[in-house]
């Protein structure tokens, strides 16, 4: 993650150019000149000229789970100086997106952020990504109230440049609430983003980076850790930062148009529900939880084999339902 401030239009000029195809003042290891394709021709003109237009204008990159590393900046430091150095401020910004919508517009007002970058990805389908993990599920729209396309950039690393629209409540004092999801009876490939890196010759490292189960649906299977039949999720943070928080859990039934409707028990402390989870009726379960608590989701009807309703799945898992979503919500 990177942010760049300007105070004149000749300062924004002169450092936005270079920040934008993938350097940093902070280490003057490579000079522009030494950059993979030089700045002969510099694609990022167009928008340079609309940040001159905002005073003090303050640009953060942003980009969704499969499409990040795809601005040149990023790109090209994770090469270079590794994934932790470009996403040594990241995180912050990913747990005021899994707040919402609204909390993030206050969020990035609160810093002063007016415009991001985002990849054409993102950009075209208008939303930026990223599934549950430790974090709840990231859905930001790129459209208003909140964000307005003013400018785009050609070239092999196409991005998208968006204002920040001052829709939320503005909050100079804003404090950001930090929080952690805690999983229990799954691996962590149910929840984790992974990633791979392989060697293509001497100097080259391809990147990639997946959800085992997909990045729509994680399944989950009777038996999956240590024999428990049940999945458990919580919430863990310190109460000074975080007193309670709003989690909305979105189930399905097993895939495919043929799977029978299952039903599960949704339990927390103080509540329990019936859901049942048609294949194309997906339940939404809403709780409040503190620091600590857990919703727990047992099966009623009895897991099946997939190739009882999906005869080519010749998977051996008995399959129980999936988790599409977990929002979370101050």
């Amino acid at each position: 993650m990177f942010m760049v401030k300007s105070k004149s239009t000749n300062l924004r000029r002169n450092i936005l150019t270079w920040i934008l195809v993938a350097t940093v003042a902070l280490l003057v290891v490579h000079p522009p000149s030494s950059i993979p394709g030089g700045l002969s021709n510099n694609p990022y003109s167009a928008l340079q000229k609309e940040l001159d237009r905002t005073k003090e204008s303050k640009v953060l990159l942003l980009g969704s789970w499969n499409d990040y590393y795809s601005i040149e900046y990023n790109s090209y430091w994770r090469i270079e100086m590794g994934k932790k150095f470009v996403e040594r401020e990241y995180g912050e910004v990913l747990m005021a997106a899994s707040f919402g919508d609204d909390f993030f517009n206050r969020y990035l007002n609160s810093r002063k952020t007016t415009h991001v970058l985002v990849p054409l990805g993102s950009a075209e389908s208008g939303v930026v990504r990223y599934k549950f993990g430790t974090l709840g599920t990231i859905e930001l729209k790129l459209s208003y109230p909140y964000f307005m396309k003013v400018g785009e950039n050609i070239g092999p690393n196409p991005s998208v440049l968006f204002k920040v629209l001052n829709y939320s409540t503005e909050d100079p004092n804003l404090v950001l609430p930090t929080y952690e999801i805690f999983w229990k009876n799954v691996e962590s490939g149910f929840f984790t983003l992974q990633e791979r890196t392989e060697e293509i010759g001497i100097y080259r490292l391809l990147y990639s980076s997946f959800y085992e189960n997909g990045p729509e649906v994680s399944w989950f299977f009777k038996g999956e850790s240590d024999g428990e039949d049940s999945l458990e999720i919580g919430i863990k943070s310190l109460p000074s930062y975080l007193d309670k928080v709003m989690m909305e859990i979105t189930l399905v039934a097993a895939y495919g148009p043929n799977a029978p409707s299952h039903t599960v028990l949704v339990k927390t402390t103080s509540n329990f529900e019936n859901l049942n989870l048609g294949p194309n009726s997906p339940a939404v379960f809403n709780v409040d939880l503190r620091s600590g608590e857990s919703v727990k989701i047992e099966n009623v009807t009895p897991c099946r084999l997939p190739k009882t309703f999906e005869p080519s799945d010749l998977d051996t898992r008995q399959i129980c339902f999936g988790i599409s979503k977990i929002l979370i919500r101050l």
